[in-house]
């Protein structure tokens, strides 16, 4: 009765104009000692199991967090009402630089050109391959979404012989899926479906035979291989592989032709790979080369020889390595492309007579080639100052031709041909963009100095009339962490904000590779306070240089998440408002917590603060246990109930923590999507209408 109650107050609310009070979260004390500290946490019990979760009868726990959530969700729902004529300008503005009836650019695999394409007013793709003049549709996510309040594909991969599709399934958004086979021949599905599977799964070459990765249903760690043979009984599938330390997640993958299956054993420092030829659906998989701790390393198979990326021999940035098939171990492998520091090698790829690497320098992802009969090593050449071009889908490894996804600030995304022999690049295909002008914007790297002098690069993006007379807006982005870069790309959706006098700037902190591991070692673990530094010190730079003086807007995601409410503890009054999208805000709880996912995988990111002296740093940075008395800018915080990497509880109660605390009267949203996960809706329309709001949350807050 005090739900329905507070439901129809709010609805009176509403229709009178009027914003309701925000919502206030009861307080029941929690202790917790780590290191003879003691630890008191007043919001422990927003934490529900994934049992209460999905319990058909709630629990008296349980209803008072969907009460708490439900609240939240009226309160920003009152708060966004009041600006419904807004909030739809701007998703049509969004909405009209999308072309909804698309297709991506095909590409060639055994036999088929294969694309995908949008069709108006539906959430998802759809998949065909073409051949003979016949266009075959062979999956409509539409129809497999339809009834779903979630739905998320991959691993969608045909058999060597062209008669099965298999895909993996997410309908909750906790990472949680169930593989299906389809027969192409008559669109039936067989009954070889499993559930609590991992994302990854592979083909044996014989199309009868498939591996898949299983999870363990409590922590979801991607922990066992099984062996699935067509038409058999899913309940006798055989493990092949059981990864024993919890501190590991395991993968798939094939080479590149397609002659062995990988499985991926890695954690945040140390890889193994173990490999079976793909034509004997029944061997054994054998061990590549021994895990070493600090030893990384990924492999490809090409013309009967192994390509090894790695970090070994101290190779900090990496190098590629090769092998034959008779002695695959580290003390075996002989140099292919030495290593250059500052400059990471993120991906390679071998053709019969070229390796291809991707690589990170100063914030930009560029490609190079080298020559494998004459050794000769050159750059492909692209024009523009923040971008990404990355190896494409080659399906083909006999080819001079390699494809090339591009992509930057002012450049929608785009694919090449580039001729490996002759070095000539052509474009393929340009995403089209309605209504855009290129010639209306601009991009600019600038480096903003650190309070300790590191150099960091900064990417902006702004119209070309961008005056930097300290009367523009500028929203800062980063991420700053697992190594993960944050590199610049087209985004259509973000020029609603910069043809509002926006610049956009993403901010390269320490935690990323942008500028080499090295940049990644000097944002974590005892360092990660350097990320959160950065990003401050960009923002200051950025209001140095006239940009802005006091419309300084901060976004960050996941760990991106952490990155500004964190610098935002640290320094409130540099931001009129921040976006803290999933954030990973409550680390102590969260990795003392083995039962989580990715705890056990990330000790080596950010400390175990079971042990002095990570408990210490922690608690130094930790958004959740730092918030103070102070004046907070306007914030607008989201969630996904299903999230499985940072569970809802983080900014549940950060935000519970935060209203009772700060001391300014400024705006703070909480929207957590009882629906999804982690990745927010996964419907294109659903995903527009979410950016939306967080656009109309800064653009309300400008002068």
């Amino acid at each position: 009765m005090k739900l329905l109650a507070i439901i129809i107050t709010l609805s009176v609310l509403v229709s009178c104009s009027t914003v309701p009070l925000p919502p206030a979260a009861d307080k029941v004390l929690h202790k917790t000692v780590l290191c003879d500290t003691v630890l008191s946490d007043y919001y422990y019990w927003m934490r529900l199991t994934d049992e209460q979760k999905s319990a058909e009868v709630p629990d008296d726990q349980t209803r008072k967090v969907l009460e708490f959530l439900r609240n939240e969700n009226q309160y920003t729902n009152a708060v966004f009402t009041k600006k419904e004529k807004k909030l739809t300008d701007i998703y049509n503005s969004m909405l009209g630089r999308t072309v909804e009836s698309d297709s991506t650019f095909p590409y060639y695999e055994n036999g088929y050109l294969y694309y995908s394409k949008t069709i108006p007013g539906r959430n998802y793709p759809v998949y065909c391959r073409y051949k003979n003049s016949n266009e075959e549709q062979y999956m409509d996510v539409n129809e497999i979404a339809a009834g779903k309040q979630y739905c998320r594909i991959s691993s969608m991969q045909v058999s060597p012989d062209n008669r099965y599709l298999m895909y993996c399934a997410d309908f909750i958004g906790r990472n949680q899926y169930t593989l299906y086979v389809k027969d192409l021949s008559t669109g039936v599905l067989l009954s070889d479906s499993v559930n609590n599977a991992s994302y990854s799964a592979v083909w044996g070459a014989d199309s009868r035979t498939i591996y898949y990765v299983g999870k363990d249903k409590k922590t979801l760690r991607a922990d066992k291989i099984y062996r699935h043979t067509l038409s058999q009984n899913c309940q006798t599938d055989e493990l092949v592989y059981f990864e024993e330390d919890p501190t590991f997640n395991i993968s798939l993958s094939k080479s590149s032709d397609n002659r062995y299956v990988f499985i991926n054993c890695d954690n945040t420092l140390t890889d193994e790979v173990l490999y079976l030829d793909s034509g004997n659906p029944d061997g054994q998989f054998r061990i590549f080369s021994a895990r070493e701790k600090g030893v990384k390393y990924r492999v490809d198979h090409n013309g009967g020889t192994f390509y090894v990326l790695t970090n070994s021999g101290g190779a900090e940035d990496y190098r590629v390595m090769s092998c034959g098939k008779k002695h695959t171990s580290a003390d075996a492998w002989e140099e292919v492309l030495p290593e250059t520091r500052g400059t990471v090698i993120e991906d390679f790829q071998i053709f019969d007579n070229y390796l291809v690497v991707s690589e990170v320098h100063e914030a930009n992802m560029d490609i190079r080639v080298m020559d494998l009969v004459s050794g000769e090593i050159h750059r492909v050449p692209f024009e523009a100052s923040c971008y990404q071009a990355s190896i494409g889908t080659n399906m083909d490894v006999s080819t001079d031709k390699l494809r090339i996804s591009f992509s930057s600030l002012t450049v929608p995304p785009s694919v090449y041909e580039y001729d490996m022999r002759e070095r000539n690049l052509e474009l393929l295909h340009r995403q089209q963009v309605p209504g855009y002008d290129p010639s209306a914007y601009k991009e600019e790297r600038v480096w903003a100095t650190a309070s300790d002098g590191t150099r960091i690069p900064v990417s902006i993006l702004s119209s070309e009339n961008f005056a930097r007379n300290g009367k523009g807006k500028v929203l800062l982005y980063g991420y700053g962490a697992y190594g993960s870069n944050s590199l610049p790309e087209f985004d259509s959706n973000v020029f609603t904000l910069v043809d509002q006098g926006f610049a956009y700037a993403i901010a390269h902190v320490r935690g990323g590779s942008e500028m080499g591991r090295g940049w990644y070692e000097d944002g974590k673990m005892l360092n990660k306070k350097n990320s959160f530094t950065d990003f401050n010190d960009c923002a200051k730079f950025l209001i140095s240089k006239n940009y802005t003086t006091s419309d300084m807007f901060a976004y960050g995601a996941s760990a991106g998440g952490l990155l500004v409410t964190a610098a935002v503890n640290m320094e409130p009054a540099l931001y009129k408002g921040v976006i803290a999208g999933v954030p990973f805000v409550d680390v102590i709880n969260t990795m003392i917590d083995e039962t989580i996912p990715l705890t056990t995988f990330e000790w080596d990111e950010w400390g175990d603060p079971r042990e002095e002296p990570y408990l210490s740093y922690m608690l130094s940075y930790s958004p959740y246990d730092n918030i103070k008395r102070q004046d907070y800018p306007a914030m607008l915080v989201t969630s996904g109930f299903w999230d499985s990497q940072v569970q809802y509880w983080e900014p549940s109660k950060w935000v519970a923590k935060l209203r009772e605390f700060k001391t300014d009267d400024n705006l703070l949203l909480f929207m957590c999507d009882m629906k999804s996960g982690h990745g927010g809706a996964s419907g294109r329309y659903d995903s527009l209408m979410k950016k939306a709001k967080e656009y109309l949350f800064l653009l309300n807050l400008c002068r």
